[in-house]
This record gives C-alpha cells, sequence and structure tokens, in this order.
C-alpha cells in the first residue's frame, strides 16, 4: 500500500489499514427494523492509506480506477465513486477528527465492486478508523459510518454492515453454529433465500436458478446476500471437497466467479 500510495502522490502515507468486506448468513433487510441477522467477515478486503496535503482540496486514488480525482474540500456528493471518501472526511472534519485542509487517500480493494459484499462500508469504516481519535471503540466507528451512508450518501440503510466490518474478522460466525447443529443452519438459509424472493422480491430470476442449481447439485444451502436485485451468492457446504456444484453452475452461467 506504500508504494502505491507514494507512486500517486510523491509521498508516504501517514496512516493505513484494513477492513474485510462481508457476507450475510442469515438476515436481509431486516435490519432496518430491529431485526436479527448474522453476517460474518470474508478474507476479502479493501486497504486504504491516507496522509494530510496541506491543499484546499482531497486527492483520492484507487487501484480499481483510474487516474486521481480532485475534490474540493466540502464538496457534496455527486454519485461518483470517491463519494464514500469525501463523506468520510466530511463526517470526520464535522467531529474535528480530520485536518479542515486537504487529505491524499489512496485504496485498493479484493472486494467485488457491487457485489452485495459491502465494499462501500468498508471504505467508510476504514477512513473513519484512521481519523477518529485512538481508541475509539470499533461500535462507535460503526455508528459513524453509518451517518455518513445516511446524511452524506443519502442512502437510508441500517447499521448491519457497517457493524459486520467493523467487528468482525474473517471466520468469526455463531446463531446453529455454535452447537453444530448444520442441518437446522442450512434449514434457516433456506428459509431466509424463499422470504427475500417471495416476501422482500429482492432477487432475480437469474439468481433463483442459480440456488436452485446450486441446491440441486448438493450443497446444503445457498442463499443471494447483500441489497439484493443480483450480487453473491453465500453457499453451505461440506467441509474439504471440491464441491459438486461448481462445474454444472458454471457451464450454465460462465460469467460466475466462485470465491473461497
Amino acid at each position: 500500500m506504500e508504494s502505491q500510495f507514494a507512486a500517486q502522490f510523491g509521498h508516504a502515507p501517514t496512516v493505513q489499514t484494513t477492513v474485510p468486506g462481508r457476507v450475510n448468513l442469515l438476515g436481509e433487510w431486516t435490519d432496518f427494523s430491529g431485526g436479527l441477522v448474522l453476517p460474518m467477515a470474508v478474507p476479502l478486503h479493501v486497504r486504504l492509506a491516507l496522509a494530510p496535503n496541506g491543499r484546499d482540496h482531497d486527492r483520492v486514488a484507487s487501484a480499481q480506477f483510474d487516474g486521481v480525482v480532485t475534490r474540493p474540500v466540502g464538496k457534496a456528493a455527486s454519485g461518483h465513486w470517491s463519494d464514500y471518501v469525501a463523506g468520510a472526511l466530511a463526517h470526520a472534519r464535522a467531529q474535528g477528527w480530520a485536518d479542515p485542509q486537504g487529505y491524499d487517500v489512496a485504496l485498493d480493494s479484493t472486494v467485488p465492486h457491487g457485489s452485495g459484499l459491502s465494499s462501500s462500508a468498508a471504505v467508510i469504516v476504514g477512513m473513519l478508523r484512521m481519523l477518529a481519535p485512538e481508541g475509539t471503540p470499533a461500535p462507535d466507528t460503526a455508528v459513524a459510518a453509518r451517518a455518513v451512508e445516511n446524511e452524506y450518501i443519502g442512502v437510508p440503510c441500517g447499521i448491519m454492515d457497517q457493524m459486520a466490518v467493523a467487528i468482525a474478522a474473517p471466520g468469526d460466525a455463531l446463531a446453529h453454529l455454535k452447537t453444530g447443529d448444520i442441518a437446522a443452519f442450512g434449514a434457516a438459509m433456506r428459509d431466509g433465500q424463499r422470504s427475500i424472493s417471495t416476501d422482500f422480491a429482492i432477487t432475480t430470476p437469474e439468481v433463483d436458478a442459480q440456488v436452485a442449481l446450486i441446491e440441486r447439485h448438493g450443497a446444503l444451502a445457498a442463499r443471494q446476500t447483500g441489497g439484493g436485485f443480483g450480487g453473491c451468492i453465500v453457499v453451505l457446504d461440506h467441509a474439504g471437497d471440491e464441491p459438486g456444484w461448481w462445474e454444472p453452475l458454471h457451464s450454465a452461467f460462465p460469467a460466475a466467479r466462485r470465491i473461497v
């Protein structure tokens, strides 16, 4: 990250951090009303670095997009990918955590953009983690990140994504998992998929077909994860063996990508 930052801005960062993406094993769209959810962090992550630049504008560079974006300090959201960085900076300045002058920010992500794995929440949480006073509890960072989404980005989201990426580590999970009752947990996942498909109507015909195919070829359960209308499917499967559903899925949907 330091070399990427130096190549873009000609100086070293003063702080860096890494934040994971997340999938939901249970719960989708229920956090808005205080419902129960079970997200978990995944090995995919967003890496961020920043340093003050002493200018009247922020400069943002991403390994996933070309060029350096220049944004005047205080600019409103514009629908650009850099809004998530700018929104976090605006919140941090309003709280007195950040310099009123500009910052240089670089990021690199292995979380696929727009996949429903919370890359935007990871960017905002990472920015606030670097800017907030040392020792700020992770849940407080998540609350601030939600405020950025609600007030700056304009997304009326709950706090599930921000809390998950702020406090979870890859491999952490609970709910039937503690007792080892995988069959019951799989049934709960399947119930969740039926609910988001029929009650909330946030899946797509392609996702429904993929879920059915995956379960037909031996997976214990599968369900769409994320905000909906496409994205990723999380699969509960037997450990160790190469999944029997992958080749049929990839044959029927060649654009599908498997993330382990």
